[in-house]
C-alpha cells in the first residue's frame, strides 16, 4: 500500500503567474503620477522577501505601506489574477479535483485573491490558509490580521505545523520562495520543491530537494517514486 501525500503549494507566482500585491498595486496606482517608482520599490521588496534577504514580515509591512488599497481594487486585483492561474496548473485542474482533500494552498498573499481563483480547483475552504486584510468603515484597507500566524515571520510553517498532518502522510511543500523553504526547514515538511515555471530564484533552489519547471514535471517525477500513492 502506497504512503499517503499531502502537497503544501504557494499561490502567488506558483498557482499564479504573478505576485498578489504587485497586481493590486497596478491596479491601485494606474493613474499615479509615480506608478513606476512606486511598483518599482514594490518587486524590489517581494523579490528581497522571496529570496531571504529580510523577513516575511517586513516585506508584508513596507509593501502596504506603500499602498492605498480599498475593496474594489481589492475585487478588481482578484478578477486579474484568475486570468493569470500558471499554465501547467490549468492543464492539471482534474488532479487537484481529485485530490481536493490532500491538497492545501498555503500564502503569505491573502484570502481575497485566492479563494476566488481556487474556486474551481475544488480546493475546500478550510484548505486555503492566507493572510486577511484588515478595513475600515469605509473599506479601505488599514493593515491585516496580525493573529493569523501567516502575517508573521516564518508564518507559512507555524501555519502548516497546526495542520497536524504528521503523523501519517508524507507532506510537500511546492513553491517559488524562502518562505516554502521554511516549511521544511521548521520540520513541518519532509521535502520542499522550487517551483521554477514562473521565476527561479538561484538561493531557493540550492535549498530545494527536486526543482521543476511545471506541474507536469513534478507529478511525473513524484509516479516514479516506490511505495508513492497519490
Amino acid at each position: 500500500m502506497g504512503i499517503k501525500n499531502y502537497y503544501i503549494i504557494d499561490f502567488d507566482s506558483t498557482f499564479v503567474k504573478k505576485e498578489g500585491l504587485e497586481v493590486l498595486a497596478e491596479v491601485v496606482l494606474v493613474k499615479h503620477r509615480k506608478k513606476t517608482l512606486i511598483l518599482d520599490q514594490i518587486n524590489k521588496i517581494t523579490a528581497a522577501g522571496m529570496e531571504g534577504k529580510i523577513t516575511f514580515n517586513q516585506s508584508l509591512n513596507t509593501r502596504l505601506k506603500l499602498l492605498r488599497a480599498n475593496r474594489q481594487h481589492v475585487q478588481k486585483a482578484a478578477q486579474i489574477l484568475g486570468n493569470q492561474i500558471t499554465n501547467s496548473i490549468n492543464r492539471n485542474q482534474k488532479f487537484f479535483l481529485e485530490h481536493k482533500k490532500q491538497i492545501y494552498i498555503v500564502s503569505g498573499g491573502f484570502k481575497d485573491f485566492v479563494a476566488p481563483v481556487v474556486k474551481k480547483f475544488g480546493i475546500p475552504k478550510n484548505h486555503i490558509l492566507a493572510n486577511d486584510f484588515v478595513f475600515d468603515k469605509n473599506d479601505w484597507i488599514t493593515g491585516v490580521d496580525k493573529n493569523n500566524p501567516l502575517s508573521q515571520t516564518a508564518g507559512k510553517a507555524k501555519a502548516v505545523a497546526r495542520l497536524r498532518l504528521h503523523p501519517g502522510g508524507v507532506i510537500w511543500a511546492v513553491g517559488d520562495g524562502y518562505t516554502d523553504y521554511e516549511i521544511k526547514q521548521k520540520g513541518v515538511a519532509d521535502y520542499f520543491v522550487a517551483f521554477t515555471e514562473n521565476v527561479r530564484r538561484e538561493n531557493v533552489v540550492k535549498k530545494a530537494d527536486w526543482e521543476v519547471n511545471d506541474f507536469n514535471h513534478l507529478l511525473s517525477k513524484l509516479k516514479k517514486l516506490k511505495n508513492f500513492k497519490f
